[in-house]
């Protein structure tokens, strides 16, 4: 109960957040616009549910979640696994390392479109909006934090994790100036991208403050 306690508002979510920002707001994917009535609803269901037959008596479908969660980290990790085939240093190989990026930036809008709209298919003016996005507040940081992600994996072999999307995923959120992105996460605080971009603090001094 204590989240649903502490619920107030909903966030917007990172893919519509994406999809406002570059301008492609009207090719959102349905799912990823969020109902803050409804979110609310599920949360206060979620906090009280005793069993999972509890959750699905009341309407919601998990499995739905647990699909897109494998979806997810499958194209996740496959870029992880081409990057690893491809290069050596991501920095280094910059053509390599370059091309890799514009398909995951691709991937990001696929999915945040739910499969209606490819990058390459845009107009030249639409795909530059998208890349200039990623030099911006939310997009720089974003994209900074899976280079470095990237890198920790290629030369450490550091152990697949899909839950690391999910974690950088919510980089996006920070175009809006207002938001802060609070963690205990040290691998966002392992590098520094400007104080424009890096509006990230550790939870016990957010917590203590």
């Amino acid at each position: 109960m204590r989240v649903y306690n502490i619920f107030d508002g909903v966030l917007p979510s990172a893919e519509s957040a994406l999809m406002y920002d570059v301008g492609l707001r009207e090719h959102t994917g349905k799912n990823w616009i969020v109902d803050g009535a409804s979110v609310q609803h599920q949360v206060e269901v979620i906090a009280k549910a005793g069993t999972l037959g509890d959750v699905r008596k009341a309407g919601l479908n998990p499995a739905h979640y647990k699909k897109l969660r494998e979806i997810d980290a499958n194209s996740f990790l496959g870029v992880v696994a081409e990057a690893r085939n491809t290069i050596k240093d991501v920095v280094v190989d910059y053509t390599a390392g370059g091309l890799l990026l514009r398909r995951f930036i691709g991937f990001l809008i696929f999915r945040a479109s739910s499969g209606a709209i490819r990058l390459e298919n845009l107009r030249v003016d639409q795909q530059l909006a998208v890349f200039a996005f990623f030099e911006r507040a939310g997009g720089k940081m974003f994209l900074t934090h899976f280079v470095k992600l990237l890198d920790r994996m290629i030369k450490t072999r550091a152990k697949d994790d899909a839950n690391d999307f999910y974690d950088m995923l919510q980089l996006l959120l920070l175009g809006d100036k207002n938001l802060l992105f609070v963690t205990d996460d040290r691998a966002f605080f392992n590098y520094y991208a400007g104080a424009e971009h890096h509006r990230v603090v550790r939870w016990k001094g957010f917590k203590d403050s």
